[in-house]
C-alpha cells in the first residue's frame, strides 16, 4: 500500500532512481515551500523554482507526489505557459493537460486528472496519441460549445454525467531569453537520462529541435550575472555610515571591488554600424554599480585603457587593422583585472590560455541594426 510518509526530498530521490529524466531536471531547479500556492507551481525569478504547498503535498500518496511533479515539469519543458497567445486559457490548459498526462503512469495521476482516453470517450472521437497541445486545442475548439466546463479559482472543471475532471489554469509566462536558454540547456542535458522512455525521448527531442524561440541569450542579463558577486569585498571607514557599537565613530562601507576590462573590437572585419552601436549598448553597462570597468579598443593592438564614462563621452572609431586577441589579456594582467568582456565578431588570433574569466559577446548585425 502506498503510504503518505516522507517529504519532498524523498520524492526527488525516488525520481532520480525511477524517473531519471525528471529527477535530473528537478536537480537543476530550486525547490521551495510556499503557503501562497495551492499545490505546485513553477516560477522564474533569476532562475527556475518549483514552489509547493507542503500541507497539500504531504497529503498525497508517494506515487501521486511523483506524478504531480512530473506533470508540472512537463508543462515547463514543453513551454506551455509561453505558447498561450490569444487562445482561451481554460481550453488551452485542458489541451496541455491531455498532452502531458500521456507521459505519466495512470497510478501516478492525481484524482480528477484529465486524459486523452477520457476526452475520446466524452466526445466519441479518436484523437491521435502524443500530439502537441496545439493539435488538441484545434480539435477541442470544434466542441467548445458542447464541452461542459467552468473556470473557478484558477482551476478548470470539466464535467460529464458522473465525474468532474479538474486541472490548473495555465497563466502566461514570459521569462527572459536567458531563462529560456538555461531551460533549454537543462532539458538537453536531461535527455540522456530518458533513454528508458523512448516515446518521451523522441517527443522531447523533436520539441527542442522545433523550439525556434530559444536561439540567443540576452547579453545584458548574462553580463549582469557575470559581474555580480565577483572580486574581493573592499571595506573602508566612513562617517557616512556611523558605527553601531561606538557613538560618533565611523562605520564600515563595503563595496564589491570588481575590476573588469571591456575590449571593443574595431578591426577591419567589424562594420562601422556595429562599432557605432557600442556607444548605445554600453550605456546599459554603465548602470551596473560596484564595478570598476576600463575600456580598450583593439585590432592587433590595444588602445590605452580609459574609464567607461570617458569612452561614452568620446566615442568614435580609432582602429581598422587585423584582429589579435592576445594583447587584451596582456593588458588585463597589467591592470590586474580578473574579468574580461570582449565585444567581437569572433574572427582573430586567440591566446593558448588565459588567467581571467572571459565573457565573449559575439556581435552580429541583423536587418534592424541590432547587435
Amino acid at each position: 500500500m502506498d503510504r503518505k510518509v516522507g517529504n519532498i526530498q524523498d520524492t526527488i530521490y525516488k525520481l532520480l532512481v525511477k524517473y531519471p529524466f525528471y529527477g535530473y531536471l528537478l536537480s537543476k531547479i530550486g525547490v521551495k515551500k510556499s503557503s501562497r500556492v495551492k499545490n505546485l507551481k513553477t516560477v522564474y525569478n533569476k532562475g527556475f523554482y518549483l514552489l509547493y504547498n507542503e500541507v497539500w503535498f504531504l497529503e498525497l500518496s508517494e506515487s501521486r507526489r511523483i506524478g504531480a511533479i512530473q506533470h508540472e515539469l512537463l508543462h515547463i519543458v514543453l513551454h506551455h505557459r509561453t505558447r498561450i497567445g490569444n487562445r482561451s486559457k481554460a481550453l488551452w490548459s485542458i489541451s496541455c493537460d491531455i498532452a502531458v498526462n500521456q507521459f505519466i503512469k495512470p497510478e501516478n495521476l492525481l484524482d480528477g486528472a484529465l486524459t486523452l482516453d477520457i476526452i475520446n470517450e466524452l466526445l466519441n472521437v479518436e484523437y491521435d496519441e502524443f500530439e502537441t497541445s496545439e493539435y488538441y486545442y484545434d480539435r477541442l475548439k470544434e466542441y467548445e460549445n458542447s464541452l461542459i466546463f467552468e473556470s473557478i479559482d484558477n482551476e478548470y472543471k470539466l464535467k460529464n454525467e458522473s465525474n468532474i475532471f479538474v486541472g490548473d489554469i495555465l497563466e502566461e509566462s514570459n521569462f527572459s531569453s536567458f531563462g529560456e536558454s538555461v531551460l533549454k540547456e537543462s532539458i538537453s542535458d536531461s535527455l540522456e537520462y530518458s533513454e528508458g522512455d523512448s516515446t518521451l525521448n523522441s517527443y522531447l527531442s523533436k520539441n527542442i529541435e522545433d523550439t525556434n524561440s530559444i536561439t540567443t541569450l540576452d547579453w545584458r542579463v548574462v553580463l549582469k550575472r557575470f559581474l555580480s558577486k565577483q572580486g574581493k569585498i573592499n571595506i573602508k571607514r566612513s562617517y557616512k555610515r556611523v558605527s553601531r557599537r561606538f557613538d560618533y565613530s565611523p562605520g564600515k562601507l563595503r563595496s564589491s571591488g570588481v575590476k573588469a576590462l571591456l575590449a571593443l573590437d574595431e578591426s577591419g572585419s567589424m562594420d562601422d554600424l556595429v562599432v557605432d552601436k557600442y556607444l548605445t549598448e554600453l550605456k546599459y553597462i554603465n548602470k551596473i554599480t560596484g564595478v570598476d570597468i576600463k575600456v580598450t579598443r583593439f585590432d592587433s593592438e590595444c588602445s590605452a585603457p580609459q574609464g567607461l564614462n570617458e569612452y561614452i563621452k568620446d566615442g568614435g572609431r580609432i582602429k581598422k587593422g587585423a584582429t589579435d586577441f592576445r594583447p587584451i589579456f596582456k593588458l588585463a594582467d597589467n591592470l590586474k583585472s580578473d574579468q574580461v568582456i570582449i565585444f567581437t565578431d569572433g574572427d582573430g588570433i586567440y591566446p593558448e590560455s588565459v588567467k581571467q574569466r572571459v565573457l565573449w559577446v559575439l556581435t552580429k548585425m541583423d536587418l534592424t541594426g541590432q547587435i
